[in-house]
């Protein structure tokens, strides 16, 4: 039993039997505390009757006589009891014989109840004793009353069976509806794991089947897009390669041939090819290492009013060169955090260099501290070409690349917000961005207060 509408279907049967069986002895348990009280009350107003009627046939006859020997036999089957009527001699008058009580209470008619002892008056002379005896099943219980229990016991059991096939059909259908969904899902998954990163599911509820459905399309998404990164990885770590490696290349074969001096500009020209590919080294270890938890973090108290003053300050030349200004806002008081310096500094670096390379000539970069509440507060602004508002989600994952051929351009192999993403994680803290294509980009690092 392997399918999910099945073990629904056996756990809808069995609350079904359970409930059954429950309401079985539950009615059963109530008649037996209950139901005696009732039979009491009924065996006192039936003697009654029987000691009247008797009465009433010796006061008319004024004696004994046949017509108590026909009548008894009937009063018997009517109450439901075995009588016997005996005189002041002690001989009996008339009873009821076994074959009318077997007749009354079928072969397992048996004694009910104590035998009660009437006797009979005729206005102040006692004339006789009644024993009337309570007749019922082998348990002792009246035979109407054991009919009356037999039937809804009958009731209980058809309700139960009538519910277990209701149950049945229902989970069923209760079952089909919940797992085709799930099926659907499964089919999906078995097409992604095949290579099909595309296939996706349909979400037709809000409960939890349908959060399931959400949280299966977004997987879905996630590994279409990782796996869109994955494919390019190669063309663009080849491009990052080829391009410095041919252009040594040539210069050393032009210096080979003798076509070529190898003056200083030359030489400058290698070493700035050189210095890039070991740029992309650099960041794909710093990447792996960072992704497999093996950085060294050393956290201490250090203060991002410092931090940031250095790295605006060894930045600035490069700004200048390319005429773009730059500005740093401190707050007024120590901006405390426990942190790993140098990760710290490799953040603001590599955000403010972004923030170089893609604003142009007379442009304008700030660093800006804030304070606020328990956490501490980093922006870095520019006005440059800015992030089209589609790209903000993605900008953070590995060799994702804003503008391909742009960014090849500028020497960027999409690491660099990666890596600045996992070390603000790293350090509990939280980064965003902000941007307007053609307007500027803006990025916002908030992280907890040393206390």
């Amino acid at each position: 039993m392997n399918r999910l509408w099945q073990k629904l279907a056996l756990n809808f049967v069995a609350v079904a039997i359970a409930v059954t069986i429950v309401a079985l002895l539950a009615v059963n348990l109530s008649y037996e505390s209950r139901f005696k009280s009732y039979v009491k009350e009924r065996q006192a107003i039936n003697n009654h009757r029987i000691i009247q009627t008797i009465t009433n046939i010796y006061e008319v006859h004024g004696s004994w006589s046949e017509e108590l020997t026909d009548l008894l036999p009937q009063l018997g089957v009517m109450s439901g009891v075995s009588l016997k009527v005996l005189d002041l001699d002690r001989n009996i008058v008339a009873e009821t014989s076994s074959e009318i009580e077997s007749m009354m209470m079928g072969e397992n008619a048996k004694v009910a109840g104590e035998t009660a002892v009437i006797p009979i008056v005729n206005g102040a002379d006692r004339v006789g004793d009644v024993y009337i005896t309570p007749l019922g099943d082998i348990y002792g219980v009246p035979g109407e009353d054991i009919r009356f229990r037999e039937s809804i016991n009958r009731l209980l059991l058809l309700g139960g069976g009538l519910a277990a096939i209701v149950g049945l059909l229902l989970s069923y259908f209760i079952s089909t509806r919940m797992t085709s969904p799930l099926e659907r899902m499964t089919e999906a998954a078995k097409k992604i794991e095949a290579g099909d990163y595309s296939e996706r599911v349909e979400v037709t509820s809000k409960d939890e089947i349908g959060d399931l459905a959400y949280a299966f399309n977004h997987l879905a998404v996630t590994l279409e897009r990782q796996e869109d990164l994955r494919r390019n990885l190669t063309a663009d770590i080849s491009h990052e390669l080829r391009t410095p490696l041919a252009s040594i290349r040539s210069h050393v074969e032009a210096y080979i041939d003798g076509v070529m001096e190898p003056t200083t500009e030359n030489i400058r020209s290698i070493h700035e090819e050189t210095m890039r590919l070991s740029r992309l080294v650099e960041d794909l270890g710093e990447l792996a290492r960072l992704e497999s938890d093996k950085v060294n973090i050393v956290k201490t108290k250090i203060d991002l009013n410092e931090v940031a003053g250095k790295v605006v300050f060894n930045l600035k030349p490069l700004f200048e060169e390319k005429d773009v200004k730059i500005e740093l806002s401190k707050v007024s008081e120590p901006l405390y955090v426990k942190a790993d310096a140098d990760k710290i500094y490799q953040i603001l670096f590599n955000l403010l260099h972004n923030a170089l390379k893609f604003t142009s000539l007379g442009g304008k970069a700030e660093v800006r501290l804030e304070k606020n509440g328990k956490n501490a507060l980093v922006y870095i602004e520019d006005n440059g070409i800015g992030i089209d508002l589609e790209e903000h989600s993605s900008i953070f994952e590995r060799f994702y690349r804003v503008e391909k051929s742009r960014n090849r351009s500028s020497g960027g192999a999409g690491i660099g917000l990666t890596v600045v993403k996992e070390l603000v994680d790293i350090h509990k803290g939280k980064i965003s961005v902000d941007s307007e294509l053609g307007k500027g980009t803006e990025f916002k690092i908030v992280m907890p207060l040393f206390t």
